[in-house]
This record gives C-alpha cells, sequence and structure tokens, in this order.
C-alpha cells in the first residue's frame, strides 16, 4: 500500500486512511480504510467527503486522513463492500 501526499487532482472516489479521529470516535476509527466520494456543492475547499461509520457520506477535515493507493482488485472489493453495507443500512 503507498501513501500519497501529492495535491493532484484526485479522480473519485478513492480511499484514504484515517489518522485522527479524535471527537469523531463513533464515525471514525483509527487506520481504517475509507471511501472519498466526490464533493457536493456547498462543501469546503480542502475537506473530504467520507463514506463513514454510520454509512452516510460526511465532509471531514481532510488533515484527519492520508490518500492511499491500492490495488486495483483490492478497490474493487472494498467498493463493492461498501455499496453493499450503504443499501443494506451497514
Amino acid at each position: 500500500m503507498k501513501t500519497t501526499t501529492t495535491k493532484k487532482k484526485s479522480k473519485y472516489p478513492y480511499f484514504v486512511i484515517c489518522i485522527d479521529e479524535c471527537g469523531e470516535e463513533g464515525s471514525l476509527k483509527l487506520g481504517k480504510v475509507y471511501q472519498v466520494v466526490k464533493p457536493v456543492s456547498g462543501d469546503v475547499k480542502g475537506d473530504v467527503r467520507v463514506i463513514d461509520e454510520e454509512c452516510e457520506d460526511y465532509i471531514y477535515c481532510s488533515n484527519r486522513f492520508v490518500k492511499v493507493s491500492l490495488p486495483p482488485n483490492v478497490e474493487k472489493i472494498l467498493k463493492q463492500h461498501i455499496k453493499a453495507k450503504m443499501v443494506n443500512g451497514r
């Protein structure tokens, strides 16, 4: 797994690892991989919209996460798992 801190434009969705759950322990877990989805109008620039532990896309400060590159097969499995959780309500 490769981490990256570059500011180049990302294609959505992409994945991040949580490095700061402080104050958000019910919604985020330290060290867990999360999917980032496209921002919506009105989102603050620099924040990220993450599918959190409640299976909802929610905006968080980007400094709580580090972007990671995963093998394509792992990304596919994670996307399918997240989609299934959202459809089934967890």
